[in-house]
This record gives C-alpha cells, structure tokens and sequence, in this order.
C-alpha cells in the first residue's frame, strides 16, 4: 500500500527537524569548546609559567615505606613565600606623604629650602632644619598647577610654570611667616612673566637674579628678565631624548643625544642687553667610548659626564672658546655598578663630593680638587620606585623624590652611605 503526499510531507519534516537539531547541537558543542580553548590561554598568559620535570626512564633504588612516607609532601603543607625585598637605609628626615604623584621637587642651593607640588593643586613648602623640627606650609593653586619649579641662587625666591596661563610666576619667600597654620601667607608673588613656548615646558632656571630660562619639549629656549623682555628665543635641531645642562658661572650650554661627545654652546651678550645664540657649537668633549647617558656643570668651571663604557669623567671647562680649545679631561675612574647605566651625576656646592647613580643606588666620591683624585666613599639604596629626582641640599645632605607607591619627598644624611 503506497504512501500518500501527506504522510511523504511529514516524514520529510521529521527528518528535517531531527537534522536541524543535531546541527544546532553540534554547533553549542563547538561554541563551548572554542570558549573554554580560549579561557585556557587566557589563563596561561596571566598566570606564571611553571616548568614540569622531564620523566626519565632510569630505575631508582627501591626506597622503605616509612622513609617514602616521609619524602611524600603534604597537601595540607603550604608552599614557602619568598622573602620581601629589602628597601635599603631609612633616610634621615621624611617630608611628608602626598595624596596624588609629585610634579615638581626642587631645594634651594643652601639647602634650607624645599619645594614640592602634586597633581592636586598643591604644594608644600620646608624649611629644613637638621637639628631640630622642619616647618612647613601647605600652598593653595587654585585651578592651576605647576609643570616645573626652581629655586632662586640665595635660596629666599623661586620660579613656578604655569601651562595654563603661559607664564612664569616668581614669589619671594618670608622664613618669619612659616608657621605651620597659615596657607601661603609666607610665600608673596613678584611678577609673572609671560612666554611664547608652543609646548610643554620641561624645565626654569634662573641665569642671574634677573633674568630666567625657560625650554620646552621641542628643545626652544626662551630667557627673560624680570619685567618680561625677550633676551633670547632659539631652537636647538635635536633629536629627542637630548640632555641638556647649564653652567649659569660661565654662560655655556651643553648637549648630548645618544652620543659619544659632548657639544657645548657659549652664549654672548650683546650691547642692547639681549643675548645671542651661535649658529654652530664652539667644541666638543671627546673621550667616552660609548653613549653618554648623564652630562652635569659644577659652580664654577667643572663639567661631569658618565657613559655607558663604565667611566664617568671630570672635564676642565676654563678653556679659550672663541679659539675652538677642546676641554680637558682632568678625572677617570670606573662606575661600580655597570649593571644599570648612570642617569645622573652631579657635584655638591663646593665640589667637595660627586654623587652619580641612577633609580636603584646611588654612590658617593670625595673629590680633591688640588690632587685632581677622587676616592670612593659608599653607596646608598634608595627604594624599590623609580626615583624622579635628587639633588644637593648644602653640603651634607641629598633631597631623593620617589614617584611611585610612596609619593614622598626624603632627606639623607652623607652619612647613610656604606661602603660596599
């Protein structure tokens, strides 16, 4: 007996159905699998690798079952953690904490004086006695804050940049007025004056009591006076990551980018008061074997550099630029840590000691400016951050500026340095 149209219909429909379903599940099957591979390798990447021993074929020893028990680790055994790694010498005074990262951190020359502000509109200003309690003043910005700060030569005056208004603001500081209560009532401003830099700034400093330098990210140098006359406005063609540095003693320039050599430009002083750059370098400091990676003045005529062939050098600046004379190398000696390259090196006031080192450790040399020697006095381990920014306070402590977890402004003693 044949089938009719209506039954052949519905066996097709069943058919049809039964297929679609197992294709719909072959289709969850496939998805779930693919999810569950990728969450396995997602698991892998942020988890730690740990290495399986490889299976060997050797035949052991038949071991006791009293001594197999006790090899047998237990589960309810928890696994050794390592050790917490240790942070170094504490440092002598500690200035504070602050709530958000620091942008700035400068101390005054004589080392009395400390500057920090914070991305919170704030800042604080210490006076640092080591002897007894340091004061300090909270300072208020309003909408504003600074990108870069310096202080004053005589330590009783400092600059602050300001992006938003393209201004430098001066402020003399009155030490009486510190009281710890008041906000900013020691601090009273000068003048602002106004700059043309179309980027950011990167750092001020004062060239006299007068007149102050200003660079930005595109390496455009501006000096003005006080009453906010233009002296001098120049654009150096460098590269980025170009290292500049200053000597206010003998008005001379020094750059480096990723180089063996040292160039160095001598501003000159036009009758009109303004200032003019040269079109070309006077010299160079030739004697590194590889990139320079810090370039620093003294107060007088003393320039520092430190390398990545493991030698950090004293040059002799006092030198005849208007007939290109080279200067010379009066200091050689190895950098102790080679591991990590120096970012900084930098005399104290006097000369009497160089500091070099970089954001794990730093070392000290006591420097005999008659004997032209420098022995080595210790080394000192800041913190496990990243150390923004350090700097001589007189001639017996360092100011370091953490920016990391901490956030803190600390002073060490020289003191805290050991030998190694």
């Amino acid at each position: 007996m044949g089938l009719t149209n209506i039954q052949l219909l519905g066996f097709a429909g069943i058919l049809c159905a039964l297929l679609s379903s197992y294709l719909l599940i072959k289709f969850i099957i496939f998805v779930w699998r693919t999810a569950q591979a990728i969450w396995k390798r997602n698991a892998r990447r942020t988890s730690p690798s740990i290495a399986k021993p490889l299976k060997t074929r050797d035949k052991k020893a038949p071991v006791p079952e009293a001594a197999a028990d006790s090899q047998k680790p237990s589960k309810k055994t928890p696994k050794p953690k390592a050790a917490p790694p240790k942070l170094g010498t504490a440092p002598t005074q500690q200035l504070g904490q602050c709530q958000t990262p620091l942008i700035t951190l400068c101390a005054s020359p004589c080392g009395r004086f400390v500057l920090v502000t914070s991305t919170d509109r704030t800042g604080s200003l210490f006076e640092f006695n080591p002897s007894g309690k340091t004061k300090f003043e909270r300072l208020d910005f309003g909408d504003d804050y600074p990108s870069c700060s310096a202080f004053r030569a005589d330590g009783l005056g400092f600059a602050l940049a300001w992006e938003w208004n393209n201004s430098i603001k001066i402020y003399a500081i009155d030490p009486t007025r510190i009281t710890q209560k008041s906000m900013g009532k020691c601090v009273q401003q000068v003048c602002a004056v106004p700059f043309t830099h179309k980027e950011l700034l990167r750092s001020v400093m004062f060239l006299s009591p007068t007149q102050i330098l200003s660079c930005d990210r595109g390496y455009t140098l501006e000096v003005h006076d006080l009453a906010g006359t233009k002296l001098l406005s120049h654009t150096l063609k460098c590269p980025p990551g170009t290292q500049l540095a200053w000597n206010t003693a003998l008005g001379v320039l020094a750059t480096t980018s990723f180089s063996c050599e040292v160039k160095l430009w001598k501003l000159k002083a036009e009758k009109t008061g303004a200032l003019a750059f040269p079109a070309k370098h006077h010299t160079c400091m030739f004697g590194h074997n590889h990139s320079i990676t810090a370039v620093s003045f003294s107060e007088d005529s003393l320039a520092l550099t430190a390398s990545k062939d493991n030698t950090w050098k004293i040059w002799n600046l006092n030198v005849r630029y208007d007939i290109d004379e080279t200067p010379k190398v009066v200091f050689s000696g190895p950098i102790p840590d080679s591991t990590v390259p120096v970012t900084f090196i930098q005399a104290s006031p006097s000369q009497s000691h160089i500091l070099l080192g970089n954001h794990q450790s730093l070392h000290l040399y006591k420097w005999a400016a008659a004997l032209q020697t420098a022995s080595y006095v210790g080394h000192l381990v800041i913190a496990l951050h990243s150390v923004a920014t350090i700097a001589w306070m007189g001639e017996e402590h360092l100011l370091t500026g953490v920016d990391g977890v901490d956030r803190s402004a600390s002073i060490w003693h020289l003191s805290k340095f050991k030998n190694l």
